[in-house]
């Protein structure tokens, strides 16, 4: 009788290895070709949620974002068609800035063409009511866009943002156009209105929202800057500004970066599977790819979801975004040179950890360096605006400046605003007399990105001052009253 042989000999081993890998691969395939994305989460709600306890004043009060849609819908369709009639002289489209700013143009003729044609869609738009209509959003309360379930949040545009944008610039010009013609109170007005609306985009849970809330801030400070140190601005006034600028904390990105991982995490929600334990397959036909490169391509064939089962799951993809932005939580608090150590650190490392997700979502941390210093530099100049407008009070009740900033205090300033860029926090201040070449009678100036004090050094080549607030500018500083009769050559 012959001897049997097992069955675990070797040729039924493969067999049962090849069978298994077939069964698997069977599974793999229908899986591939049926799985659906999770949805147990909905981040629409908690992103909605969170814009709503960002609101200032009472934030179970009536939520106005409709009506703050629909009237600046309107304006921009207003100030984009040319509020007065026949006011497009230059063939282009109008721009109600050069109002102020008519250093664009090559010829005074045009200059002065430009500034006339602002000035009447100004005035035509003042008597249209823009700006009184705009003024029931002062003082600013809920005004939050609702999200569904159904929307990608991460990517959901809102030109309004970019509208109000355009009103900040408006409002701006009415500010300086009301104090050229002595209506102090239009000019407060103009103040508080700015203010209030810059509050809108800026307690909103997106960083390009938080962006646009920081640029109307800048607008204002820009004008008030201009104004002070033409001397324009009478000693109440002043006043009044300064106690408007006073009561200002300008919100840092806590809540624009929290409502970015909820976005992220509902990309992750909608791109893998669920196990109901946190944990997931990626699928490949669901990563909106075409959102993020700006390619609205084809969705891959169903059979690449197959891709999922080597590539990191939903567990650690989640731990990934999370480690990013609590990183970036952390880092919005400190110091703008301890920001920068730290980023240094980091951002290999998370480039490195989030291109292995798969997701594309190493793009995001440029992001994070471009708005904390935006962020930065616009505390500082809202410091600035305000030690200016103090050393013009002071000027005039002594009819001379101080000799140091510290003279500021107690009178106007109960204590002096800190400067973030250095480690004791002063600005770089000198009492200096004015000469042919410079008529300045003081230098004011924050230290900048490397926290050295030059003495006031602005950036050269035509670049802008507030790049001295940016890596890459060592060796500058931001000065709050550049020579106005110098070459750039000559800061």
């Amino acid at each position: 009788m012959k001897k049997r042989k097992p069955w675990y000999r070797a040729r039924n081993v493969v067999l049962l290895i090849l069978a298994a890998g077939l069964i698997w691969l069977a599974w793999a395939v229908y899986f591939a070709m049926t799985a659906k994305p999770g949805n147990a989460i909905d981040y629409a709600q908690r992103i909605t949620e969170l814009a709503r306890n960002a609101q200032p004043g009472d934030i179970d009060g009536p939520n106005r974002w409709d009506d703050y849609i629909a009237e600046f819908a309107d304006f921009y369709s207003l100030a984009l068609a040319g509020a007065a009639p026949g006011t497009k002289a230059l063939g282009q489209s109008p721009d109600i800035s050069y109002a102020y700013d008519t250093s664009r143009f090559e010829t005074p003729q045009d200059a002065e063409i430009a500034r006339l044609e602002a000035l009447a869609n100004l005035k035509a738009l003042r008597e249209s009511g823009v700006f009184e209509r705009a003024d029931a959003f002062v003082p600013a309360g809920p005004i939050y866009r609702q999200y569904t379930k159904d929307e990608l949040v991460a990517f959901v545009l809102m030109p309004d943002l970019s509208y109000s944008r355009v009103f900040a610039r408006v409002n701006r010009a009415e500010f300086h156009t009301a104090i050229a013609e002595a209506r102090d109170d239009d000019a407060l007005r103009c103040v508080r209105r700015a203010l209030s609306l810059a509050k809108v985009p800026i307690n909103g849970p997106n960083l390009i929202s938080w962006l646009v809330g920081i640029a109307q801030y800048g607008i204002l400070f820009e004008g008030i800057r201009e104004e002070t140190l033409a001397g324009h601005l009478s000693p109440e006034t002043a006043r009044r500004i300064l106690d408007e600028l006073n009561k200002v904390k300008i919100r840092s990105g806590e809540i624009a970066i929290e409502g970015e991982r909820l976005g992220i995490l509902d990309i992750v929600e909608r791109s893998f599977t669920d196990d109901g334990h946190g944990g997931g397959i990626l699928l490949v036909t669901e990563v909106p790819e075409g959102q993020f490169n700006g390619n609205n391509q084809a969705r891959h064939p169903r059979i690449t979801n197959l891709m999922g089962f080597f590539l990191p799951g939903k567990k650690d993809t989640v731990d990934s975004v999370n480690e990013v932005y609590d990183f970036a939580l952390r880092c919005i608090k400190e110091s703008p040179a301890e920001q920068q150590r730290l980023l240094a650190d980091f951002v290999g490392w998370a480039e490195r950890r989030l291109k292995s997700t798969y997701l594309p979502l190493e793009v995001l941390i440029p992001a994070f360096d471009r708005a904390f210093s935006n962020y930065e530099a616009c505390v500082n100049d809202l410091a600035l605006t305000r030690v200016g407008l103090a050393l013009s009070i002071y000027n005039s009740e002594h009819g001379e400046y101080p000799e140091s900033l510290d003279q500021l205090v107690p009178n106007v300033f109960p204590a002096l605003p800190k400067d973030r860029f250095t480690s004791d926090g002063t600005y770089g201040y000198v009492k200096r007399a004015a000469t042919p070449d410079d008529p300045r009678e003081f230098l004011l100036y924050s230290f900048g990105f490397d926290g050295v004090d030059h003495r006031g050094t602005l950036p050269r080549g035509g670049i802008a001052p507030s790049h001295a607030y940016s890596p890459g500018y060592e060796g500058t500083d931001f000065v709050f009253n550049p020579n106005p009769l110098a070459t750039d050559a000559d800061q």
